[in-house]
This record gives structure tokens, C-alpha cells and sequence, in this order.
């Protein structure tokens, strides 16, 4: 019985990596379509990890410094040894034709994780031992191993873009871009959930009654909510809170367009169910993901894997075109320090907000602030002050940085835009007695 060798092209590596090795900055090109495991050849898999390396230590990728790597982590030999290495860049046609050749790799790459991953499944359904809805699940991931970035865009028309007039811009509302990624940080209790359960009804409705946060969406469209952190009954309570701030015709209109799955206990997870994910949120002009840390099992600390999440957000927004806004925390430092509103001031690492286009933050209010604050001439008291939420924007990619904006907590924990004055400038009122006892999430 002859057997048969698995989909692989081994020239098309070899101007992969030749061209590499000849022309520097010609990685970037391909760092986003090829993983050293697209490589079939064990000794090409050692040689381009070695070039992400380098990459990443900001140095050249060059014959001389591969070599070197490869040496100092004992896999020279099996890279092929330095006369294969030179020998790369004998091979190589046309520099220009790397992106071509790297699509060639990708293509075999896919080819065999699609026979290692049916062969297996189907051995599996034939040994019967195995629950029928893992294996399901496991059959749907199947389609998970072909990449979203397969296929690359067109060139930009440059010669269009200078005489042409500019192109409309999609904003879901000022300053965020539909088909980017957008992230609200606050400390946990702040009331960032609730903050973005409004944000989801008002570009739901897309209309001036159900924005009570101002942040004036530009139209109506489908929001997809996933939220992993309230329960159902928590979230029902929160909307019938709300439902009161609601004239009837924008109920309607949310109750049309706002999808609102609460998957707390249940298991979503960006890297690993990306397929399910596209499809759940296609046609969606908002997704928001409530918070990060729950849809992920990367470490949060490390800025490769958080890089890498918030990649596999940026191909779910450019597949879908809607904005795709994730809810996280801020470090404990900052949230003790009064730094919330800083815009590092997020746990983990620095990717998660680096990465992202635009960037929001809640925080409470401080006791200088309502020491020197009033609302509608009214002093706010220190007991007060905990009903008080200060929202602003401290990263945004396109367009100018909008004004902070203060809400106040309502019945219910929903929050409603006011002004608030310098206290030199009002007058001065009674002191509103408090309403609840420590305007925390807890309370609502």
C-alpha cells in the first residue's frame, strides 16, 4: 500500500523564507498569514520561529543573525545546518511574490490540519465511546482552522484617493468607528455593565430618547450583547429599571434590534469558537463582550497573547463591519490611586488597551471632585457623591476627544446624564438626603 504524503509545497517555503532572509522588512508582509506550524518541513518551522524572534527583539532577520539564533538554541542541524541557510537564498525569484508564496504555504497548512482533524473525528465517531455533543462541538471547531486573514484586501487606488472626494465614515457614534475595536475600562462595582446595557439600547434605538448616556449614536442598527458576568434574572431587573427612562416606540425598536445573550456559566471563547462567534454576530452594527477576561483562557498579563486577542477582535470586527466594544477592569493601583480615568490604567497587559481604537473609561466620583461640584445648585454631600459616575474618553484614534460627561444614578442604578457646576459658580441648596445605602452595584 503506497502511502500518501500530506499537502505541502516545499519551494513556496523556500521563497518564504529566502525572501526573508535577503530582503529585510519583507516579514511583516507575511507575519499575519503564516505561523511556524504552517510550515511543513521541520527544519523551515525552526527557521521562521527563529525570525519572529528576532522580529520581536526589533532586530534585522538576515543570514548572519538567523544563523546566530539558531545556534545559540542548539537547532542549527536541525534547521538544516548554515549551508542550507545560504542555500535559501540562492532560490529566490522575484521578492515582490513573497505575499503569493505565503499563501501557497497557508493553503497546504490548511489543507492538512483539515485531514488530521476529520481523520480524527471520525475515528472517534466509529469507537463510540465519546459524548455525541462533544463530538459535535468538536466536528463544528473542523471549519475554525482555516484563517480570516486567508484572503487580503485590495491595494488602496492611490490615484483615485488623491483627485476623489474622501469617503463617508461609519460612526456608530462619535469617535468610534464601525469595523474597529473599542474598550471600556472601570473598576469593578463602578457600573460599567450598566453603562454599556444603556450604550446597547441607545444604538439600538438610534434615536434621542433612549440615549441617556450622550453619546449620540449616528443610527439604528443590530447590537449583539454577550455578557458573562449577570445572570438573566439581574439583567430583566436592569431592563425594566430602564424601561421607565423609555417612551414605548423606542422600546420597541430595542426589543427589535438589541440581542442580549447572558452566557454566565456557559463557555464562549473568541480564540477558540471564532466560527460560532462571526456567524452569531453577523449583520451586527455593535458587539459589545462583557467582560474580556470571561470570553478568553490567554494570559492576561502577557501582551503576545493579549495582542493576539485583541487581533482575533479586529477580524471579527472587519468581518462583520460593526464596532466591537469589550468591557474590562482597571489594576488595583489605579482604582486605590484614583487613576482610572488614565488610560494604562487597565489590568494585564498594555496591548489591551494599546491595540484598541478607541478607549472609554467610568469612574466614581471623588471626594475633591464633590467637594467642588454642585448639581442644579445643590451641594453633593460625601454620602451623595457615590450616586455619581464621571465618563470620559482617553484614547480615540479618529477625531478630536470628546468632554467628559457626569451621571447620576436613578432608581434602579440607571444612570442619566446631568451637569454638574463648580460650586463657586451655583448656588447653593439643601443637601438631597441619600437614597440608598452606598450607590454601589450591590444596591440596584
Amino acid at each position: 500500500m503506497v502511502t500518501r504524503l500530506p499537502p505541502h509545497n516545499l519551494e513556496a517555503e523556500q521563497c518564504v523564507l529566502g525572501t526573508i532572509l535577503l530582503q529585510a522588512g519583507t516579514l511583516v508582509k507575511v507575519i499575519e498569514l503564516l505561523s511556524p506550524d504552517d510550515f511543513y518541513r521541520d527544519a523551515h518551522q525552526e527557521i521562521y520561529a527563529a525570525m519572529l524572534a528576532l522580529l520581536e527583539k526589533n532586530e534585522p532577520q538576515d543570514l548572519i543573525t538567523v544563523s546566530n539564533l539558531l545556534k545559540e538554541r542548539n537547532k542549527l542541524e536541525r534547521a538544516g545546518g548554515p549551508a542550507y541557510l545560504a542555500e535559501l537564498t540562492d532560490i529566490v525569484p522575484f521578492a515582490s511574490r513573497i505575499i503569493h508564496y505565503a499563501r501557497i504555504v497557508q493553503e497546504k497548512a490548511i489543507l492538512r490540519r483539515l485531514i488530521r482533524t476529520t481523520t480524527e473525528i471520525t475515528s472517534r465517531c466509529y469507537e463510540g465511546h465519546e459524548d455525541i455533543g462533544k463530538l459535535v462541538e468538536d466536528a463544528r471547531r473542523v471549519c475554525d482552522v482555516i484563517p480570516p486573514s486567508a484572503n487580503l484586501p485590495e491595494k488602496v487606488d492611490l490615484a483615485a484617493a488623491f483627485s476623489g472626494p474622501p469617503p463617508e465614515l461609519d460612526w456608530v457614534w462619535p469617535g468610534f468607528l464601525a469595523g474597529t475595536v473599542g474598550v471600556l475600562v472601570a473598576a469593578g462595582g463602578t457600573g460599567k455593565s450598566y453603562w454599556a446595557l444603556q450604550a446597547a439600547m441607545a444604538v439600538a434605538d438610534g434615536g434621542r430618547d433612549s440615549d441617556l448616556l450622550g453619546l449620540a449614536p449616528s443610527h439604528a442598527g443590530r447590537v449583539i450583547y454577550l455578557t458573562a458576568e449577570d445572570p438573566e434574572p439581574v439583567l430583566i431587573g436592569r431592563i425594566q429599571a430602564l424601561a421607565q427612562f423609555l417612551p414605548a416606540q423606542a422600546r420597541d425598536a430595542i426589543a427589535e434590534h438589541l440581542v442580549l445573550m447572558p452566557l454566565a456559566g456557559r463557555r464562549l471563547d473568541v480564540m477558540a469558537d471564532k466560527v460560532r462567534l462571526a456567524a452569531l454576530c453577523a449583520g451586527a452594527r455593535l458587539v459589545i463582550i462583557d467582560t474580556i477576561s470571561r470570553f478568553h483562557t490567554l494570559a492576561e498579563n502577557d501582551n503576545g497573547d493579549m495582542a493576539r486577542l485583541v487581533a482575533e477582535l479586529e477580524h471579527l470586527a472587519a468581518a462583520t463591519r460593526a464596532a466591537v466594544l469589550y468591557l474590562h477592569h482597571v489594576d488595583k493601583y489605579s482604582s486605590r490611586n484614583g487613576m482610572a480615568d488614565q488610560q494604562q490604567a487597565a489590568r494585564g497587559a498594555s496591548a489591551l488597551v494599546d491595540n484598541a481604537r478607541w478607549g472609554g473609561y467610568l469612574c466614581r466620583m471623588s471626594a475633591a471632585e464633590s467637594a467642588r461640584l454642585a448639581d442644579a445648585g445643590r451641594p453633593i454631600s460625601s454620602e451623595r457623591r457615590g450616586y455619581y459616575l464621571r465618563f470620559g474618553v482617553n484614547k480615540q484614534n479618529y477625531g478630536i476627544l470628546p468632554p467628559e460627561h457626569w451621571y447620576e444614578r436613578q432608581e434602579g442604578g440607571v444612570l442619566r446624564l446631568v451637569e454638574l457646576a463648580p460650586i463657586a459658580a451655583s448656588r447653593s441648596a439643601p443637601v438631597v438626603p441619600l437614597r440608598n445605602k452606598t450607590g454601589g452595584d450591590d444596591d440596584w
